[in-house]
């Protein structure tokens, strides 16, 4: 992304309804983890998911490869270092949980990025995914936040299917799918800035009660048939023992 775009990031996480109810998400996923040991988040932006996650785990890394994020992350007091998604400098089986919160579809190679958080990832550890969804979406925010591609579930399903159990996908944030799609179809004029920021804050509080009881739907329902964005929840698969031939 550029600059500009991670200057408004810094800026809107903290009391923006569409972060909040993201972070509110995160934390219900954390809390249902069975370990809470060691975990990492690839493009930790700037650290609004990573303070979540820091409250719950004993040791908490997060890399991005924005300088400019990198630097504010460590003015925050998180542990974080400049790294591609593609190329992660971890020993393997070594995280117990890795987020990856609207990071693949910035990434031209996503399935390498997949394959390498597996490698990093422990046996039966967990990978926490959101993504945009359907290309038909596709919008101007798209173009200035440098994504490659919206998703699908099927290609979610391809990406982890090889070393991944689900355990549970869905669509995210309901509420704005008829706005976002009838939007994507008309807007026309270019602007700098994140659709986000066009919300009047009038709307905001609303927006995140909303969400906040699309989030408990989740976890009660464990899915939602329709949304503006996609998340998944796969646990790696254990390895096999290796079967010794007898004495």
């Amino acid at each position: 992304m550029q600059k500009i775009q991670y200057e408004s990031v810094a800026i809107l996480q903290e009391k923006n309804w569409w972060y909040r109810a993201r972070r509110d998400l995160l934390k219900q996923v954390i809390k249902s983890l069975p370990n809470k040991n060691k975990a990492l988040e690839i493009g930790c932006g700037m650290g609004g998911n990573l303070k979540v996650i820091k409250e719950y785990f004993k040791e908490t890394q997060g890399i991005d490869n924005a300088a400019i994020a990198v630097e504010y992350c460590k003015k925050e007091g998180l542990s974080v270092r400049k790294a591609a998604g593609e190329k992660l400098k971890f020993k393997d089986n070594y995280f117990d949980f890795i987020v990856c919160a609207d990071v693949l579809e910035h990434i031209p190679e996503d399935q390498k990025a997949v394959d390498e958080i597996a490698r990093i990832l422990k046996p039966n550890g967990f990978l926490f995914i959101t993504v945009p969804a359907h290309s038909y979406l596709w919008n101007n925010n798209d173009i200035r936040s440098e994504h490659v591609r919206r998703y699908e579930k099927a290609q979610i399903r391809k990406l982890v299917k090889e070393k991944f159990n689900i355990k549970k996908i869905s669509y995210w944030n309901c509420t704005l799918f008829l706005p976002n799609l009838i939007t994507s179809k008309l807007e026309k004029k270019k602007t700098k800035k994140n659709n986000l920021e066009l919300i009047p804050k009038s709307v905001d509080q609303i927006l995140y009660y909303c969400m906040k009881i699309e989030n408990k739907i989740i976890k009660h329902a464990s899915f939602l048939p329709q949304g503006v964005s996609i998340i998944c929840l796969a646990q790696k698969c254990a390895e096999k023992p290796i079967k010794r031939g007898s004495a």
